[in-house]
């Protein structure tokens, strides 16, 4: 018969195909020291000298959005789901206690958590890197 032709739509084993990849390689996966770094930098950068403002705060949302985009251009692990949550607050002596709980992968999936303040705020921000398999 003739010879076989690779066809597109049927890879094989060998090709790189993400069909094929079930775990991230130790170089691939989410580095919570890295990523707390990252989200450091970038909640001094966009904080310093501010002081609370419920007013103002609509606008500051967006730094869950910046926080996410920093670590998909940065990290550029392509086979991960990053979802942050950001949690501001006036500065005023108070204690504040938070937690939470997530079902996931403990080979594959982490977290990064950062807390900065300064005399008038503070902000918590939490980076979980998902696996996407």
């Amino acid at each position: 018969m003739g010879d076989k032709k690779h066809d597109a739509a049927h890879p094989t084993a060998d090709e790189d195909h993400n069909g094929y990849i079930i775990r991230p390689d130790t170089f691939d996966r989410f580095k919570p020291t890295i990523a707390k770094n990252l989200i450091l930098e970038l909640l001094k950068a966009k904080l310093d000298g501010l002081k609370y403002d419920y007013e103002l705060f609509p606008g500051i949302l967006s730094l869950a959005d910046s926080i996410r985009e920093e670590m998909k251009e940065k990290l550029k692990l392509n086979r991960y789901k990053f979802i942050v949550q950001v949690t501001l607050g006036e500065q005023k002596g108070q204690g504040v206690k938070a937690s939470c709980r997530c079902y996931w992968d403990a080979d594959a999936d982490n977290y990064a958590e950062v807390t900065y303040f300064n005399e008038r705020l503070f902000c918590v921000a939490v980076a979980f890197g998902i696996y996407n398999y």
